[in-house]
């Protein structure tokens, strides 16, 4: 959250920004509410880690939960797709963001012909590319603002919740 942020946004760190990142990063509190929602049962949980060490098994089990072809293995399956990073040009990054507002300016207007129009022409097309191409690996930064120590004892009580709900061990987590 914050790093995309940071990277896309030109986020500044407030107390609202840090207090929604942690929001966010808390996954039982947020596990409890969609459980709730829509019942255990139909509920798939997906660890990330699994699906980078047995993405097969992973993709499996899903379809399985979905009651679909559990055979099916896509092939895209083992490469990275939209790999996270900072923009490479933040002045294309810019311009992109404002053609994106642009059509939903045009869309409040009124004006669907004209999206219809940029659509014919390839504009979604060429702002796709452009955001695929235009992303450099950055590493994950934790903003100053945060001690390590700090993050730990704040998530460390979500992670022990999680950990017994789902009956497995996330110590890595907690390094």
């Amino acid at each position: 959250e914050y790093n995309y942020s940071k990277n896309y946004k030109k986020a500044k760190i407030t107390e609202e920004t840090l207090k929604e990142s942690k929001e966010t990063g808390c996954y039982y509190t947020n596990l409890k509410i969609w459980i709730k929602l829509f019942g255990k049962k139909n509920v798939k949980i997906i660890v990330m880690d699994d699906t980078k060490k047995e993405p097969l098994k992973v993709i499996q089990d899903l379809y399985k939960f979905l009651k679909v072809d559990s055979k099916f293995i896509p092939k895209s399956l083992n490469k990275d797709i939209h790999v996270g990073g900072a923009p490479k040009f933040k002045s294309l990054n810019y311009l992109r963001m404002f053609v994106q507002k642009m059509g939903g300016f045009l869309k409040k207007k009124g004006l669907n012909s004209m999206i219809n129009f940029f659509r014919k022409l390839g504009v979604n097309k060429i702002l796709w590319i452009v955001l695929l191409h235009n992303v450099k690996k950055s590493k994950k930064e934790i903003p100053k603002e945060i001690s390590i120590d700090k993050l730990k004892k704040d998530y460390l009580p979500d992670i022990e919740k999680l950990e017994k709900f789902l009956k497995r061990d996330l110590s890595e987590w907690k390094k």
